[in-house]
């Protein structure tokens, strides 16, 4: 009867520094699971504004080129008049800066691919960021719920658990030491 009762307060004394490890665990989680939550609104408000980046930089480009259209019409029209008026070295410089205009339009290309590359970059960037921030708000979500506190009943139910298992333990360990102390009598008797 002893035993049962130092096992009883050995069991009430350890599910109360148990339960406070437990509200101490939620506590904790539930704050990670706001602080990941936040990472991810983060995440998705960074993406958002690096969008608004890359559709304001392709409006700027898109003006540009327009413009330099534009002063390209303009250049041949005056290239022609030029050309009518009879002045051949105004005409030969044209000719000249066209020349030099055909290797800026080669490396204007070359800026054209990397700007395809980083776009795609960036396609891939945003869905890669778009799946992790999913992942990362599934797991805040989770972290959330569980540092919910328990209900009464599966708090009863945890208890309950608990002390069953403990009874068992201490009934094992009441039978070993009952036949060790068999055992060692035994040994005892058969010693002459």
């Amino acid at each position: 009867m002893k035993t049962l009762a130092a096992g009883m307060a050995l069991v009430l004394t350890g599910c109360g520094a148990m339960r406070q490890d437990m509200e101490t665990a939620r506590e904790n989680t539930r704050e990670i699971g706001l602080l990941v939550q936040s990472i991810s609104q983060s995440a998705a408000t960074f993406q958002k504004q690096r969008d608004a980046i890359a559709v304001s930089s392709k409006v700027h480009r898109d003006n540009l080129e327009s413009l330099a259209m534009r002063y390209e019409a303009d250049a041949y029209r005056a290239a022609a008049a030029w050309n009518v008026a009879g002045q051949k070295e105004r005409q030969h410089s044209f000719e000249s800066v066209r020349e030099e205009s055909g290797k800026l339009l080669a490396r204007i290309e070359e800026k054209r691919a990397r700007e395809l590359a980083q776009a795609q970059e960036q396609r891939d960037t945003r869905s890669a960021v778009l799946y992790q921030g999913t992942k990362l708000n599934e797991a805040a979500l989770a972290l959330i719920e569980l540092a919910e506190p328990e209900s009464r009943k599966e708090h009863a139910k945890f208890y309950f658990s608990y002390l069953k298992d403990v009874r068992e333990s201490i009934k094992k360990d009441s039978e070993a030491e009952a036949a060790a102390q068999a055992n060692a009598a035994s040994k005892a008797k058969d010693k002459p």
